[in-house]
């Protein structure tokens, strides 16, 4: 997908007043001090070099600066094959502006291993932070769990209390010692062998 061109993100007002410039035949040197002066384009610049770096990152898989050293190998290489061995000034500003290209190569590469031994520190970090996360999902897992016992507990216990109370309301009620007694004499007596026991109704 094709990206829109810088001065098209820009806000409406600022393209506005560029085309203003432009129409008032404004110098190119003026009006471009003025557009990179400017936050709105500073941020639409800072966002290009992303993802140019991205885009530059991922077409060489991470070996950007590998290839421009290698680069810089082979151009050292063909400007060593063309010496004649003499001293020529023309060698020595060819070797200088390599030398050059090699000290910004070797500063970007302690720069790529510093941000490298960097996310190798913040690894564990990193975990311990997973930890705690996970330790305090646990947590929360753990109390909704405690809470739901301690209902189904309680809710159980008011359960048990109702039926203790239905059974003790339908328990006949205690015979009077009096009643008690004659009862139990009459079951003492022996039975008359002349009259027929009792039909159940």
């Amino acid at each position: 997908m094709q990206r829109k061109g810088k001065i098209a993100r820009l806000p409406r007002a600022l393209r506005h007043e560029l085309n203003r410039r432009l129409a008032d035949n404004e110098d190119g040197g003026v009006t471009l001090n003025w557009l990179n002066a400017l936050p709105e384009v500073k941020a639409v610049l800072a966002r290009d070099l992303a993802a140019d770096a991205e885009e530059l990152d991922a077409a060489t898989n991470g070996k950007l600066l590998d290839g421009m050293a290698t680069a810089l190998s082979v151009r050292y290489a063909a400007t060593l094959a063309s010496w004649d061995g003499n001293d020529h000034e023309t060698i020595r500003g060819q070797l200088r502006i390599l030398r050059s290209f090699t000290q910004d190569i070797v500063a970007l590469r302690r720069c790529q291993q510093g941000a490298a031994r960097l996310k190798i520190d913040q690894i564990p970090f990193e975990r311990e932070e997973k930890k705690l996360a996970d330790a305090e999902v646990q947590a929360k897992i753990d109390e909704e769990r405690r809470v739901k016992n301690q209902s189904y507990l309680e809710a159980e216990w008011r359960r048990r209390k109702l039926a203790e109370a239905q059974a003790a309301a339908v328990a006949p009620v205690a015979a009077s010692p009096a009643t008690a007694t004659a009862a139990t004499a009459a079951a003492r007596q022996p039975a008359d062998r002349n009259v027929p026991p009792a039909r159940a109704v």
